[in-house]
């Protein structure tokens, strides 16, 4: 949890240091390719981290093997982002160029990682996970004493640091590396996690291109931008726990007709129940901290040009809360194998606050950070009490049976 923690700060500290010494519209730049670059990555995982996750349990294949095919597919994808990038490079968006080359580095980086999470246990996969937040902060600060806003170079740099990063981490866990892959079960990959994952990946990006396109302020994209940032704290720390929760899941649940197994499998099923009445205390305590913390946050940490924006943090701190729950509660979903459902969730999520931000900002005049914030808490609030209404039937009964897939990336 310390170290999941100290990614969660090592992305705030970024906000920071973009914010103070460039200003609010480099914020809104630096959102926007941050956010692409990571919408453009998970849609090219097209969910494999998943697939990795699970043969590495499950499918008996050698994690060489698995590794071997995470080089060879990031290989490829280099090969295609090159010229992809160029024709970027001359788009009216030149910008995206640096978000498609960073992206196989950070390909590379989602999918060796996976591996990790039973190679070396917990505490190595979690300062594996943390570690783009933390590269990126470096690239960040090393440009804060440059003064130079080359937010892209940064960008790109730091993928290809999380990369050399993982393939150490992996070297000196034992993984080697073969040129055969896996290809019968990379071909069975779940759909459902790679809409799952490109959904989540797309909301970021599309809301502030949303923001662009609908306000006219130069400042409305880096005001929605740094808005944005308290609630994907809390995404961000959801997206650091729910593996070990899967983990957790997958190592305790086993065939219904091993007897060890049944014990195993209750004392899951006690866990989960208990992890459930923790939370309906844990979540309105991290409202309350939210709502009182962010105004002294705002006020402390940043300059006047962002004191307009508290009450959007405040709504967006409170959405954040949320999508925490949410996303725990989704893990425990997708070890029982519930795709369809959470599928079908992450796509009207995306809509709905898609929807809402044009509705509350195109058509009410709300100020942009404070309309997206609010169409976030909504759409959370509305699918959480779906999600949740499903999980408790789910848990009516234990599971007896091996959990099936991965926690979205």
């Amino acid at each position: 949890m310390v170290v999941q923690a100290g990614g969660s700060a090592a992305g705030f500290l970024v906000v920071v240091l973009v914010s103070h010494r460039f200003g609010i519209e480099a914020q809104g730049r630096f959102g926007l390719l941050k956010s692409w670059a990571d919408a453009i990555s998970v849609a090219l995982m097209f969910g494999l981290p998943q697939a990795l996750l699970h043969l590495s349990y499950h499918g008996h294949a050698p994690l060489a093997r698995l590794r071997g095919f995470a080089q060879a597919y990031a290989g490829g994808l280099l090969w295609v982002a090159l010229p992809l990038a160029a024709l970027a490079w001359f788009s009216p968006w030149p910008w995206l160029a640096w978000a498609v080359l960073a992206a196989p580095g950070f390909v590379f980086h989602g999918l060796l990682r996976s591996l990790l999470l039973r190679a070396s246990g917990p505490l190595a996969y979690a300062w594996v996970t943390v570690s783009p937040a933390g590269l990126l902060l470096v690239a960040v600060a090393g440009l804060a004493v440059l003064r130079t806003d080359a937010f892209g170079p940064a960008l790109v740099a730091s993928a290809v640091a999380c990369a050399l990063l993982v393939a150490w981490v992996a070297g000196r866990a034992g993984i080697g590396s073969e040129r055969s892959t896996p290809l019968a079960g990379v071909r069975s990959v779940n759909r459902h996690a790679f809409v799952q994952n490109a959904c989540a990946a797309a909301q970021t990006a599309l809301l502030l291109s949303l923001v662009a396109w609908l306000v006219a302020a130069p400042t409305a994209v880096g005001e929605t931008s740094f808005a944005l940032v308290f609630a994907q704290l809390f995404a961000l720390a959801a997206s650091f726990m729910a593996p070990l929760v899967y983990d957790a899941v997958a190592r305790a649940a086993t065939p219904a007709d091993d007897p060890a197994g049944a014990g195993a499998g209750a004392k899951a099923h006690a866990g989960l129940h208990a992890a459930l009445r923790r939370l309906r205390f844990v979540l309105p305590a991290l409202v309350v901290l939210a709502v009182v913390a962010v105004p002294a946050v705002v006020t402390l940490l940043f300059a006047a040009p962002y004191a307009s924006a508290t009450l959007a943090c405040q709504v967006m701190a409170v959405a954040g809360t949320l999508m925490l729950a949410n996303r725990l509660a989704a893990t425990v979903l997708q070890a029982q194998g519930a795709f369809g459902e959470l599928t079908r969730q992450a796509v009207a999520r995306l809509v709905l606050s898609l929807l809402l931000t044009a509705v509350l900002c195109a058509l009410l005049r709300w100020p942009a950070a404070l309309a997206v914030g609010c169409a976030l808490l909504l759409s959370e609030a509305v699918l959480g009490l779906r999600l949740w209404v499903v999980l408790r039937r789910g848990l009516a009964a234990p599971t007896t049976s091996r959990p099936t897939g991965g926690p979205a990336a």
